[in-house]
């Protein structure tokens, strides 16, 4: 529930944030917040606590991943023309559902892995594990945040201008 909040509180605040300092700095840090919470969760602990371990890397995520979700989309559908945001959206909406996917089994890989690896069983194998995938996570967004640097140009992403030739009469049928 956490998770969900802060992503709907950012989520909401990130149209302000874009007008002021721009749609890629806007998606550098909200990748960058977001590898910063997942490197937090890395250092929990096979006896920690929820609010010691599990809130704070929780609510960072939450306002680095509600800032990147609306600037990536925004990215995505801007400069479209309007009779082609829907193939846009559908094209970048698959595009995240597959890297998701792709992503979260190559963490899961990874942190299975190292867990099998690990000195010892049990819990703190377990933990092991998933500070080796939180940390391979971490990475993976602070990459997706230095590509927001170098690949999405400077100023705030607008929607395309309509056409402004009128629309052909129908034809009678």
């Amino acid at each position: 529930m956490p998770l969900a909040l802060a992503i709907a509180a950012t989520a909401g605040a990130a149209g302000a944030l874009i007008a002021r300092i721009g749609l890629r700095t806007s998606m550098a840090i909200g990748l960058a917040v977001t590898a910063a919470g997942l490197a937090w969760f890395s250092r929990m602990s096979a006896d920690g606590s929820f609010t010691v371990d599990v809130l704070g890397p929780t609510l960072l995520i939450g306002v680095g991943a509600g800032l990147a979700f609306v600037t990536t989309t925004i990215g995505a559908t801007s400069g479209t023309r309007p009779e082609q945001a829907g193939l846009a959206s559908g094209l970048f909406n698959t595009a995240q559902q597959f890297g998701g996917s792709l992503g979260l089994a190559a963490v899961v890989a990874i942190s299975t892995a190292v867990t099998a690896d690990a000195a010892g069983t049990g819990i703190a194998a377990l933990t092991e594990g998933y500070r080796a995938g939180m940390l391979t996570a971490a990475a993976l967004a602070l990459a997706a945040s230095v590509l927001a640097v170098v690949l999405v140009p400077r100023g705030t992403a607008t929607p395309a201008e309509p056409d402004t030739a009128p629309e052909p009469a129908p034809t009678p049928v």
